[in-house]
């Protein structure tokens, strides 16, 4: 399942990026993806209210269920974008499960992880930069950044020459 939804967000991604004007240009092209999921956060707090009733005029608008298909929609915007930044190659689930065994291990809940010693793009050697919980990898041959996916080490995709890839 996560596969088939990886892809299909990854073909989602790629056919949002289609229907963007090519005049808008990188930068606006990057700010629209990241409005996107500005906009559905703007849902997600509206039907929070809805459910509450904070507004005396309208009562209760929303119902739990209502809430929760805003903070999904709020969910598949913001892994859109990711797969926008990462070149609509199908890596916002993997990285999504890479950042959620980071913050289950932060929080304490699992041993840390061991470093690989080797880059898997030119098989040199690997710096890790921590900053805070935070880890930074990067091949000393190509100078790639690499992630762990799926508990193997890929190099992310990082577009030359602007911002849309």
């Amino acid at each position: 399942m996560t596969e088939r939804a990886g892809r299909q967000l990854a073909e989602f991604s790629a056919w949002v990026d289609a229907g963007y004007p090519d005049h808008i240009g990188a930068e606006a092209h990057a700010w629209r993806r990241i409005a996107k999921a500005g906009e559905e956060h703007g849902e997600v707090i509206q039907a929070f209210y809805g459910v509450l009733g904070e507004n005396f005029r309208k009562g209760e608008t929303h119902d739990w269920a209502d809430l929760v298909s805003e903070l999904l929609d709020e969910a598949a915007a913001a892994l859109g974008a990711v797969e926008h930044f990462t070149g609509n190659q199908g890596r916002a689930l993997p990285l999504l499960h890479e950042k959620i065994a980071a913050v289950y291990q932060r929080a304490g809940l699992a041993e840390p992880a061991t470093e690989p010693e080797r880059s898997p793009c030119c098989n040199a050697s690997i710096t890790v930069t921590r900053n805070g919980p935070r880890a930074r990898r990067r091949c000393t041959g190509c100078r790639k950044t690499l992630a762990i996916v799926d508990g193997t080490l890929v190099p992310i995709y990082e577009p030359s020459g602007g911002l849309r890839p």
